[in-house]
């Protein structure tokens, strides 16, 4: 059975919002103005939980896996299968450098 979780970004703050203030608001978070990364369900090579917008780094190749940088979507799963590690370096909200790096 797969998780179903998210994390959320502030666009105009430019800072993650916390889970606890997610849940207990009174106002509930409209998506204008947020970014909701929904969780892919899998971890990299320390355990670190992968969402959307992360960017990683393939480590060991496995399948139809090509090496080096990629940015996690909702197609990620699919393609992970278990098959390769690969380690977070960061998003593309909190590293906009590195999110320029990575091909498209």
């Amino acid at each position: 059975m797969r998780e179903i979780k998210f994390r959320v970004y502030d666009i105009g703050r430019e800072r993650w919002v916390r889970s606890s203030f997610i849940m207990h608001t009174k106002t509930p978070l409209r998506e204008e103005g947020y970014v909701f990364q929904q969780y892919q369900n899998c971890t990299d090579v320390h355990g670190m939980e992968i969402y959307e917008g992360d960017i990683v780094d393939w480590k060991k190749l496995g399948e139809g896996v090509e090496e080096g940088l990629e940015l996690v979507d909702d197609e990620f799963h699919a393609m992970y299968r278990g098959t390769g590690l690969c380690e977070i370096l960061g998003n593309k909200y909190d590293n906009p450098k590195l999110f320029r790096s990575v091909p498209i």
